[in-house]
This record gives C-alpha cells, structure tokens and sequence, in this order.
C-alpha cells in the first residue's frame, strides 16, 4: 500500500510511478533476465487528490492498473477496504 502525499500534479504522477514500478518488482523475481510471476499481492496507491491531479482515464492511471496498482482517489476508510477486498476477489480468479 502506497500513499501518495503530493498536491500537485506532477508530484502525484512521480509518487505514483515509484508505486507502480514498486508493485512490479513485488510481483516478479528474474531468473537468468525471465521474470517469473510470484504471488499476487493487492497493491494500492492511496491520493486523496489524484482526481483532482491527473486524468483518472489517462495514460498515468492507466499505467498504473497495469502494474497491478489500483488509485484509490480518496482517503476515506471504508472505500478503501472495499476496493481492497474486490482486488483480491479479483486478483484470486485469475
């Protein structure tokens, strides 16, 4: 879990991009220059302000959804551990 404390734009896309490139060193180890899946931990980036900061459909969000990385634009609790809860149902599908 990452929160990222940047008010600006630029700062949240920094934070963001050092979480995204955080959970894929989390989620692959390299043998020999392969990456091999490891488990499949629920990662997210916590930013109050990132709806506010970056375009939520953009190439930043998206970026790092494919990192395995979900932006919870809020800091509100509950949504949190929603959002939480529904990426290990999700990430345990797969």
């Amino acid at each position: 879990m990452s929160f990222l404390s940047g008010k600006n734009r630029n700062n949240v896309i920094q934070q963001l991009m050092f979480a995204a490139s955080g959970a894929i060193l989390e989620r692959y180890t390299l043998d020999t220059g392969i990456p091999y899946p490891k488990e499949k931990p629920v990662h997210v980036a916590i930013s109050p302000v990132a709806a506010e900061a970056i375009d939520m459909r953009g190439k930043y969000a998206h970026g790092a959804a494919f990192s395995g990385t979900s932006l919870i634009p809020t800091d509100d609790l509950e949504t949190i551990q929603s959002v939480i809860e529904l990426n290990r149902y999700v990430s345990e599908s797969f």
